[in-house]
């Protein structure tokens, strides 16, 4: 086993644990590389049971879907910082030709396109460009297949990846073309699952963002700068907003239903909101939350 980034081969164990799908090895673990302190999903599945896994028609459509309880929607639905396109604008000058990695659905471009941007989009799955060009039409472009050079014939002011690269089984490879994909002073912004949440390494198997066997990665600040540097790429801006402020309680509730009741899962659940609040707060304060943004663009050495 060879780290995805810097090529060493020395792990710290974190956790191992059943695999909770029909395809694939019985069996799954984490790993922290010693040097670059990337989180490794090992062993890794192969391309093609991943793209069974990402054609599956459910599977975007799972993202859409509410939980079984109104309540719980709505304490999700609340924002404490600032949303996808908010954050793009903050951090873009103008509004000009935008691509999103990994479209899925289409939704973050229907909402682009309606603030003015040229909106573009790609991503593996056939059924996700189906959904994102039925929802945009024809003033948007949607690619389907891997990011790789001459996909589009024009680079771009902005791309962004939400909660994509943690799916990518050659991130090298993949944040290269991204850099090539942009423009000069262009902007690559995106959001992953902090490898450096408390709650990812306090709950292990339990926590409730583990994604398995999709998230083939975990990243930190540190991980990030040492994958963006090998894409000729810099870190010109970090942060931790605190998204996922329940994810405490959701964790809490997975472990009391595994080991008793359902109901008295969803009870722990309800009792313990107002401290998954607080700590998720505190923890995203502490660079410790639950995800991470980065805003990168060229080094100036290309």
């Amino acid at each position: 086993m060879k780290c995805a980034l810097c090529r060493h081969s020395k792990f710290t164990r974190l956790f191992f644990f059943l695999n909770p799908r029909a395809i694939g090895p019985r069996e799954f673990g984490y790993f922290r590389c010693n040097h670059c302190y990337l989180v490794c999903l090992y062993p890794a599945l192969s391309s093609q049971i991943l793209n069974r896994i990402y054609s599956d028609l459910e599977y975007f459509a799972k993202l859409c879907q509410s939980t079984e309880s109104g309540l719980l929607d709505r304490l999700l639905s609340i924002r404490f910082f600032p949303e996808y396109h908010e954050y793009v604008e903050l951090n873009s000058k103008n509004k000009g030709e935008l691509l999103d990695v990994g479209c899925g659905n289409g939704e973050f471009l229907e909402i682009m396109k309606k603030r003015g941007w040229k909106v573009n989009g790609i991503d593996a799955s056939k059924e996700a460009v189906t959904n994102s060009k039925l929802r945009l039409g024809k003033q948007a472009v949607i690619k389907i297949g891997p990011v790789r050079p001459g996909i589009f014939r024009k680079k771009f002011d902005v791309i962004c990846m939400w909660h994509v690269l943690e799916h990518v089984p050659n991130p090298v490879a993949f944040v290269s073309n991204l850099s090539g994909l942009l423009k000069p002073n262009g902007k690559l912004i995106f959001e992953v699952p902090n490898a450096s949440s408390i709650l990812f390494n306090a709950f292990k198997n339990d926590y409730n963002w583990l994604m398995v066997p999709e998230h083939i990665f975990y990243y930190s600040a540190s991980s990030l700068s040492y994958l963006l540097r090998k894409g000729k790429m810099k870190i010109i801006r970090k942060d931790y907003p605190p998204r996922a402020l329940l994810n405490f309680s959701l964790s809490i509730e997975k472990i009391v239903s595994k080991h008793s009741h359902k109901t008295f899962g969803k009870l722990f659940l309800f009792l313990t909101f107002p401290i998954s609040i607080i700590y998720g707060f505190l923890a995203a304060l502490m660079g410790k939350g639950e995800v991470l943004r980065i805003v990168a663009t060229h080094d100036g050495k290309n």
